[in-house]
C-alpha cells in the first residue's frame, strides 16, 4: 500500500491534533506502568470503567454549520460555530474577528474550553490575550470551586502544581490524571498504580459518552500494553493486577472511535473528519484507506490540508 502523506499545514486549533501527540499521550502511562510492577500504592478515589461494547452516545453537540447556528446561544454550540468562522469550514468565509467574538461569548457562558481556545487564538504579550487569560482563570476557578472537572482540568493546565492537578483528576479530568503519570509530577513508582486505574476509568467513561478521540486513545493505550506484554506472562499478569486492563479490548475501543467519527463526520462536523483522517494515517492503528476516505470528506467540508492530492 502506498504510504499516505500527512498534510503539513497546521490548524490553529490545538484541539485538532494528529495521532503523533496522541501516541505520546498514551505512551507515558504505559512507561510508568511497566516500571511500577506490582508494588503497593496509596489508593486514589475509585471510578468505574464503562464496559467495552456498552452503548455509545451518538448524539451530542451540534455537528453541522446549520445546527450550530441554530443552537448557538449556549456555550458549546457557539464555540463550535466559532471554528467554522476561524477556519472557513463548510463554505463559511474565514473571519477571525467573528470567530473570536463567538468564543468570548461561549466563554462568558461558562464554557471553559472556549476560554482556552480564545487564549490560543490571540498573540502572546497582547493586551487582548492578557484579558482573555484573566477571563479564563476566573471561569476556571469558579467552575472548579463547584467541582466541575473541565474547569479543574483547565486550572490544572494553567497552574501545573501537583495539588491542583491531583484535585482535577479526583473530580474527573482525564488529562490531569495523565499528568500525574508523567514527570515532573509523577512520584515514586509505587504511587502510580491507583492513578493509572483512575486515568483508564475516566478515559473509558469519556469514550462511552461519545468522545471519539478518547476511544482512539484508549484503543492505542491497550494495544501498546498488549505489545509490551507479548511473550511476557509475568508482565501481562502485572498489567492485569495493577490496572484491571484487558488489552484484548483494544479493538472494541477502536471500533467505537471509528463509529463515532463516522457519525460525526457524516453529520457535518469537519473536525471529526480531520481527527479520523489524521489518527488513522499512522501509528499502531494505521489504515490508509480509511484515512483517505475521511480525508476526502474533510476536504469537502473545507479542511484544506486534506485537499492536498500528493500521495
Amino acid at each position: 500500500m502506498t504510504p499516505i502523506r500527512r498534510p503539513h499545514v497546521r490548524m490553529r486549533a490545538a484541539a485538532w491534533r494528529y495521532s503523533g501527540p496522541m501516541v505520546r499521550w498514551v505512551v507515558a502511562p504505559l512507561v510508568v506502568l511497566v516500571g511500577c510492577g506490582s508494588r503497593s500504592a496509596t489508593p486514589a478515589p475509585a471510578s468505574s470503567a464503562a464496559a467495552p461494547g456498552a452503548a455509545v452516545a451518538r448524539r451530542g453537540p451540534c455537528l453541522s454549520l446549520a445546527e450550530c447556528r441554530a443552537d448557538c446561544g449556549t456555550g458549546e454550540p457557539c464555540a463550535r460555530l466559532a471554528e467554522f468562522h476561524l477556519h472557513g469550514w463548510a463554505g463559511v468565509v474565514e473571519d477571525e474577528a467573528q470567530g473570536r467574538a463567538l468564543l468570548e461569548g461561549a466563554c462568558r457562558a461558562h464554557h471553559v474550553p472556549a476560554c482556552q481556545r480564545l487564549v490560543s487564538e490571540l498573540d502572546d504579550g497582547s493586551p487582548e490575550r492578557a484579558a482573555a487569560q484573566r477571563l479564563l482563570m476566573a471561569e476556571a476557578e469558579a467552575g472548579c470551586a463547584s467541582d466541575d472537572a473541565v474547569a479543574c482540568g483547565a486550572l490544572a493546565s494553567e497552574r501545573r502544581d501537583r495539588a491542583t492537578v491531583e484535585r482535577a483528576c479526583i473530580v474527573g479530568d482525564v488529562d490531569a490524571c495523565g499528568q500525574l503519570l508523567q514527570k515532573p509530577l509523577a512520584g515514586d513508582f509505587e504511587d502510580l498504580a491507583p492513578w493509572h486505574r483512575r486515568f483508564a476509568a475516566l478515559a473509558r467513561a469519556r469514550c462511552e459518552a461519545g468522545d471519539a478521540v478518547m476511544c482512539f486513545r484508549e484503543a492505542s493505550r491497550l494495544r501498546l500494553l498488549d505489545r509490551a506484554a507479548a511473550g511476557d506472562p509475568e508482565l501481562a499478569a502485572q498489567i492485569r493486577d495493577v490496572t484491571s486492563d484487558d488489552p484484548r479490548d483494544a479493538a472494541t475501543y477502536l471500533r467505537a472511535a471509528v463509529d463515532l467519527w463516522e457519525t460525526q463526520c457524516s453529520g457535518g462536523w469537519p473536525a471529526a473528519c480531520w481527527e479520523a483522517a489524521g489518527s488513522l494515517a499512522d501509528g499502531v492503528w494505521r489504515d490508509d484507506a480509511r484515512s483517505r476516505s475521511f480525508g476526502r470528506r474533510a476536504c469537502a467540508l473545507g479542511v484544506e490540508p486534506w485537499c492536498d492530492p500528493t500521495p
